[in-house]
Protein backbone atom coordinates (compact mmCIF):
# COMPACT_ATOMS: atom_id res chain seq x y z
CA UNK A 1 0.00 0.00 0.00
CA UNK A 2 1.15 3.54 -1.15
CA UNK A 3 2.01 5.71 2.39
CA UNK A 4 -0.02 8.50 2.52
CA UNK A 5 0.69 11.88 4.66
CA UNK A 6 -0.57 12.94 8.20
CA UNK A 7 -4.61 13.79 8.29
CA UNK A 8 -5.97 16.79 10.42
CA UNK A 9 -9.31 16.72 11.92
CA UNK A 10 -10.39 20.17 12.54
CA UNK A 11 -13.21 21.76 14.27
CA UNK A 12 -14.75 25.49 13.61
CA UNK A 13 -17.54 27.06 14.50
CA UNK A 14 -20.11 29.08 12.23
CA UNK A 15 -21.09 32.77 12.16
CA UNK A 16 -22.37 33.90 15.30
CA UNK A 17 -25.83 35.43 15.50
CA UNK A 18 -27.58 38.10 17.06
CA UNK A 19 -31.77 37.08 17.95
CA UNK A 20 -34.13 39.82 18.75
CA UNK A 21 -37.38 38.74 21.17
CA UNK A 22 -39.45 40.35 23.59
CA UNK A 23 -40.46 39.60 27.31
CA UNK A 24 -43.69 38.98 28.81
CA UNK A 25 -43.73 42.62 29.64
CA UNK A 26 -43.02 43.74 26.16
CA UNK A 27 -39.48 44.92 26.87
CA UNK A 28 -37.09 44.06 23.40
CA UNK A 29 -33.97 41.55 24.66
CA UNK A 30 -30.98 41.04 22.35
CA UNK A 31 -29.09 37.14 23.00
CA UNK A 32 -26.31 36.54 20.84
CA UNK A 33 -26.44 32.69 19.83
CA UNK A 34 -23.28 30.81 18.59
CA UNK A 35 -22.56 29.54 15.18
CA UNK A 36 -22.99 25.30 14.60
CA UNK A 37 -19.70 23.21 14.98
CA UNK A 38 -18.49 21.48 12.45
CA UNK A 39 -15.56 18.86 12.24
CA UNK A 40 -13.79 17.96 9.40
CA UNK A 41 -10.84 16.15 8.18
CA UNK A 42 -8.04 17.43 5.80
CA UNK A 43 -5.77 15.20 4.06
CA UNK A 44 -2.42 16.32 3.24
CA UNK A 45 -0.81 13.85 0.85
CA UNK A 46 -2.39 10.96 -1.63
CA UNK A 47 -1.49 12.70 -4.81
CA UNK A 48 1.18 9.60 -5.29
CA UNK A 49 -1.56 6.68 -4.21
CA UNK A 50 -4.51 8.71 -6.62
CA UNK A 51 -2.15 8.95 -9.49
CA UNK A 52 -2.10 5.17 -10.58
CA UNK A 53 -4.12 3.64 -13.31
CA UNK A 54 -3.93 0.95 -15.21
CA UNK A 55 -4.84 0.10 -19.10
CA UNK A 56 -7.35 -2.48 -19.93
CA UNK A 57 -6.39 -6.24 -20.52
CA UNK A 58 -5.03 -7.11 -24.24
CA UNK A 59 -3.95 -9.99 -25.64
CA UNK A 60 -0.63 -10.23 -27.26
CA UNK A 61 0.10 -13.49 -28.85
CA UNK A 62 -0.41 -16.55 -25.84
CA UNK A 63 -0.01 -13.73 -23.23
CA UNK A 64 -2.30 -10.78 -21.64
CA UNK A 65 -0.84 -7.32 -20.70
CA UNK A 66 -1.79 -5.12 -18.59
CA UNK A 67 0.21 -1.72 -18.29
CA UNK A 68 0.44 0.52 -14.95
CA UNK A 69 1.33 4.22 -14.49
CA UNK A 70 1.45 6.44 -12.58
CA UNK A 71 1.41 10.71 -14.38
CA UNK A 72 3.08 11.65 -10.85
CA UNK A 73 6.14 13.72 -12.13
CA UNK A 74 8.20 12.45 -8.48
CA UNK A 75 6.59 8.70 -8.76
CA UNK A 76 9.93 7.23 -10.27
CA UNK A 77 12.23 9.03 -7.52
CA UNK A 78 9.97 7.31 -4.67
CA UNK A 79 9.69 4.02 -6.57
CA UNK A 80 13.57 3.74 -7.30
CA UNK A 81 15.37 6.13 -5.21
CA UNK A 82 17.27 9.10 -5.49
CA UNK A 83 20.45 10.84 -4.85
CA UNK A 84 20.18 14.78 -2.86
CA UNK A 85 22.54 17.03 -2.06
CA UNK A 86 23.99 16.79 1.82
CA UNK A 87 23.50 19.88 4.14
CA UNK A 88 20.83 21.96 1.84
CA UNK A 89 18.29 23.30 3.90
CA UNK A 90 14.29 22.19 2.68
CA UNK A 91 12.30 25.10 4.38
CA UNK A 92 9.11 22.73 3.78
CA UNK A 93 10.45 20.40 6.36
CA UNK A 94 12.61 23.17 8.37
CA UNK A 95 15.74 20.74 8.35
CA UNK A 96 18.62 19.91 6.48
CA UNK A 97 19.43 16.57 4.19
CA UNK A 98 21.35 14.20 5.92
CA UNK A 99 22.06 11.14 3.37
CA UNK A 100 23.46 11.45 -0.37
CA UNK A 101 21.27 8.66 -1.36
CA UNK A 102 17.34 8.10 -0.07
CA UNK A 103 16.82 4.76 -1.39
CA UNK A 104 13.07 3.46 -2.77
CA UNK A 105 9.85 1.92 -1.80
CA UNK A 106 9.26 -0.34 -4.35
CA UNK A 107 5.63 0.02 -4.33
CA UNK A 108 4.98 -1.14 -7.95
CA UNK A 109 7.29 -3.53 -8.00
CA UNK A 110 6.22 -5.16 -4.59
CA UNK A 111 2.93 -5.16 -6.30
CA UNK A 112 3.89 -6.38 -9.68
CA UNK A 113 5.87 -9.28 -8.36
CA UNK A 114 2.87 -10.33 -5.63
CA UNK A 115 0.44 -10.49 -8.39
CA UNK A 116 2.96 -12.29 -10.67
CA UNK A 117 2.98 -14.74 -7.50
CA UNK A 118 -0.56 -15.07 -7.23
CA UNK A 119 -1.45 -15.20 -11.02
CA UNK A 120 -0.56 -19.00 -11.48
CA UNK A 121 -3.16 -20.17 -8.58
CA UNK A 122 -5.54 -18.35 -9.94
CA UNK A 123 -5.33 -19.29 -13.35
CA UNK A 124 -5.65 -22.80 -12.24
CA UNK A 125 -8.47 -22.20 -9.77
CA UNK A 126 -10.34 -20.45 -12.95
CA UNK A 127 -9.38 -23.60 -15.10
CA UNK A 128 -10.73 -26.04 -12.44
CA UNK A 129 -13.92 -23.99 -11.87
CA UNK A 130 -14.35 -24.01 -16.19
CA UNK A 131 -13.85 -28.19 -16.64
CA UNK A 132 -16.11 -28.64 -13.65
CA UNK A 133 -18.72 -26.60 -15.23
CA UNK A 134 -18.13 -28.25 -18.76
CA UNK A 135 -18.39 -32.30 -17.35
CA UNK A 136 -21.26 -31.44 -15.41
CA UNK A 137 -22.94 -30.07 -18.14
CA UNK A 138 -22.60 -33.42 -20.64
Amino acid sequence: RTPVGQSVTQTERGKARTVQYRTKDGKKKFHTVKGKKYTFTLHHGGTLRRGWAASAVRKEGDTYVVEVSNSVLYAAYVEYGHRQEPGRFVPAIGKRLKKSWVPGKFMMTISANEVQNGMEAKIEHALAKYMEQMLDGK
